[in-house]
C-alpha cells in the first residue's frame, strides 16, 4: 500500500469503533475523517481485541471491521471484506478467514493443518 495518509494503529481504530473514551474518540473520529490507512495485521489485532478484550460477538466484530474497511485505506480491501464477512458467519478465527478470502477470490491454494479450515476449503 503506497499512501500519504497517516497510518492508524488498532486503539485508534478501537476508539472510533467503540466510541469509549470522549476525548480519544473524537480524535480517532477526526482522523479517520481526514483520511487514514492501516494493514491487515492491524484488523486482525483489533478482531482479536473485540473478541478477548470486550467480548463481542462474532456478528459484531464482522459488522465493526466492515465499517473500518470502509472509512480507512486497506491493503486488498476485498479479501478483507470477504474475511470479515466469513467471520461473522462460521467459528474460523480471523486469520483463518483471510486465508479462506485468498482462496475464494483469487483461487489461491491454501495448505493447512487446521481441520475446520480444510473442510471450508473442501466445501468451495
Amino acid at each position: 500500500m503506497k499512501t500519504t495518509k497517516t497510518i492508524i494503529d488498532a486503539h485508534v481504530i478501537l476508539r472510533y469503533l467503540l466510541n469509549d473514551s470522549p476525548e480519544m474518540s473524537a480524535t480517532a473520529r477526526n482522523m479517520v475523517q481526514s483520511g487514514t490507512a492501516t494493514f491487515p495485521e492491524v484488523v486482525a489485532e483489533v478482531v482479536y481485541v473485540l473478541l478477548k478484550v470486550y467480548k463481542a460477538s462474532w456478528e459484531d466484530i464482522a459488522a465493526y471491521i466492515q465499517t473500518v474497511l470502509d472509512d480507512v485505506e486497506v491493503e486488498r480491501k476485498d479479501i478483507m471484506l470477504r474475511a470479515a464477512v466469513l467471520f461473522g458467519e462460521s467459528s474460523l478465527d480471523f486469520v483463518d478467514c483471510i486465508l479462506l478470502a485468498h482462496h475464494e477470490v483469487d483461487n489461491a491454494n491454501v495448505f493447512s493443518f487446521d481441520k475446520k479450515l480444510n473442510r471450508r476449503i473442501a466445501r468451495q
